[in-house]
Formats: C-alpha cells, sequence, structure tokens
C-alpha cells in the first residue's frame, strides 16, 4: 500500500513553482482579473501563477480535490508544434485553472 503525503495549502504556497505557467503578463492579469470579481482586491493581491492557481490534474497530483460547485478560471495559453515536414505550427489552447480558495485536502 502506498501512501502520498498530502500537503496543506501553505505547504504548496512556500515551495518553488509548481505550475506550468510560462510567464506570460496577458494571462496573469486575465486571471488576476477574474480572482478579485469573484473574491476581491486582497485574493488578487495574493494570486502567484507558480504556486496557488493550478489546473484540475495539478490539485489532484498534490492530494487537493476540487470544492463542489466550483467553477474554473479561464485562461489561453498558445502551444507550438513542429509538423513531420519540420514546419512548426501554433494553436490556442484553454486552460481550466483553479485558485487556492476552490481546494480541499483529501483525507483518508
Amino acid at each position: 500500500m502506498c501512501l502520498n503525503k498530502m500537503n496543506s495549502v501553505k505547504e504548496i504556497l512556500e515551495k518553488p513553482q509548481v505550475s506550468a505557467y510560462t510567464g506570460s503578463l496577458a494571462t496573469r492579469e486575465c486571471v488576476k482579473k477574474q480572482i478579485e470579481k469573484r473574491w476581491g482586491k486582497k485574493s488578487a493581491e495574493r494570486y502567484d501563477p507558480y504556486t496557488n492557481c493550478l489546473t484540475f490534474v495539478e490539485w489532484s497530483s498534490r492530494g487537493y480535490r476540487i470544492l463542489p460547485q466550483e467553477r474554473s478560471l479561464r485562461s489561453t495559453t498558445f502551444v507550438e508544434v513542429v509538423g513531420a515536414d519540420g514546419k512548426k505550427k501554433t494553436y490556442k489552447k484553454s486552460v481550466h485553472l483553479f485558485f487556492d480558495r476552490q481546494v480541499k485536502r483529501v483525507r483518508f
């Protein structure tokens, strides 16, 4: 039987980068505005795209679940793919994120 140590939100926040965020200022501002609209300026001020706003998979892998009735924050990223012919192709991809206020630690 394998048990994974589950970290608290505080422990996650104290660690270095845990998300796949690549540093886009437009993405950061877009998500920050959504957080401010939902939970106010204080929450928006503590928003850190590297540590406390993660995808469902990222939260789940750390022992958290999304609270019932929570809706994701939406963002867009651009993915670059190299085709078989060697040409680069870029396309948009929607990303669904959840802020630390939207998750709860899973207890066994």
